[in-house]
């Protein structure tokens, strides 16, 4: 296993880590908050603003991991029917494509984050806008990163050998 892909896994490793504790912590808060309303007429004001601020965390974490285990959304219609060597560029292509406008996303939400950097949530107290929306250039990048990976890994990756002809008669259209 070569650096990159040690890094990659330790990555994932913490994102994993940190949506899981994440999601724990939001889970708990939403439990903790309809006890006290349905049981003690009160509850945390500052809950319900966590609570949505952790479901912005934990949905891009978990983005970055649909992405590692390639089951985010993707256009596959026209994949079926091409070659091994045609679907390995159309992998490649995508993937840098993809990697390229998550950088670009990623670059949109630092001037997201540098706009708001005055801002306070009035929900959390002081806590800058721009602290609680420091997951959305983070999960672009480590997005990014796994489209990259996956690029650098089709390239390096051997076509099988087949004529192509026979992929075609099994699908019915030669």
């Amino acid at each position: 296993m070569n650096f990159l892909q040690k890094l990659e896994s330790r990555l994932i490793d913490l994102v994993a880590a940190t949506a899981t504790a994440l999601f724990v912590v939001m889970l708990v808060l939403a439990i903790v908050q309809i006890v006290l309303r349905f049981g003690f007429n009160s509850g945390m004001l500052w809950a319900d603003p966590l609570t949505r601020r952790l479901v912005l965390w934990v949905g891009l974490l978990g983005a970055v991991l649909a992405t590692k285990e390639e089951k985010h959304f993707q256009l596959d219609v026209l994949t079926r029917f091409l070659l091994p060597a045609q679907r390995r560029a159309l992998g490649i292509l995508s993937a840098f494509v993809c990697a390229l406008v998550c950088l670009l996303l990623a670059y949109a939400s630092v001037s997201y984050m540098q706009a708001v950097a005055s801002e306070h949530d009035p929900g959390l107290g002081n806590v800058p806008l721009s602290v609680v929306s420091a997951v959305i250039p983070l999960a672009f990048v480590l997005i990014a990163l796994e489209f990259v990976l996956r690029g650098v890994t089709l390239t390096s990756r051997k076509i099988p050998r087949e004529d192509g002809v026979g992929q075609l008669e099994e699908r019915g259209l030669a």
